[in-house]
């Protein structure tokens, strides 16, 4: 597998896990608690920090000259906040 599928699809797959574990969390509380939006809302949080570290290591490896792995990691921080933001609308879109 090409570095930048590999980088792609693990971050990816961090991400489906992390909003996995957010809906199954969300799902098992309480319905009349504000517990819903606040794992909901962890779940987004933990994905932006993950784009976060995605953008600052692409910047690295674009500066090391390492265009591909670069560019993977800024394409991985660039899905990642559309994912949380998905993730989050649909937890709460479902589990209110």
């Amino acid at each position: 597998m090409k570095p930048f599928n590999k980088i792609l699809a693990i971050n990816l797959l961090i991400a489906l896990a992390i909003g996995a574990v957010s809906l199954v969390g969300a799902g098992a509380a309480p319905r009349n608690g504000d517990a819903n939006a606040f794992i909901a809302l962890g779940g987004v949080i933990l994905m932006g920090i993950q784009a976060v570290v995605c953008w600052v290591a692409s910047l690295v490896y674009l500066v090391k000259k390492q265009t591909s792995q670069g560019l993977a990691f800024l394409l991985s921080g660039l899905l990642l906040p559309i994912l949380g933001f998905g993730t989050c609308s649909l937890s709460l879109f479902f589990l209110q």
